[in-house]
């Protein structure tokens, strides 16, 4: 994995609508942060975008409920020289279990599984809920 950045804005609504209720939006970018080699079916990290919806009701008792739905899209992304390779490992058992050899590094990392060769894309979405109390 590799450092990812990510920017995000959006817009609240301060007034109007019905009393105490607030809604918003926001759009966000997010760099890859596992190279296309380094991509298997559970490693799915290319960029991505994000769109997020969210309401927010204030009641007179200090309790605030939250409601959001997100959904991150990751367009395709399709490795042909994977970092995965299976005869890492019987080379690390050849070498008598030296982890000096790059075999065995491989091993110590992860990568000495089936090859991860294909294309992948990913589609996340979140629900949230949030409940908030201010004391008087």
């Amino acid at each position: 994995m590799h450092d990812s950045f990510a920017a995000w804005g959006g817009v609240e609504q301060v007034e109007g609508g019905p009393p105490h209720v607030l809604f918003g939006a926001r759009l966000g970018f997010e760099t890859s942060s596992v190279s296309a080699e380094r991509t298997s079916p559970i490693t799915i990290g290319p960029l991505s975008f994000t769109l997020d919806l969210g309401a927010r009701r204030r009641f007179q008792s200090g309790l605030t409920v939250e409601l959001s739905y997100g959904l991150q899209y990751f367009p395709a992304v399709t490795t042909t020289d994977s970092a995965f390779d299976p005869q890492d490992r019987l080379a690390c058992i050849a070498s008598g279990y030296d982890y000096d050899t790059r075999a065995c590094e491989t091993v110590r990392e992860g990568y000495a599984i089936g090859a991860a060769a294909g294309t992948y894309a990913r589609l996340q979405h979140a629900l949230r809920i949030g409940l908030r109390y201010d004391l008087p």
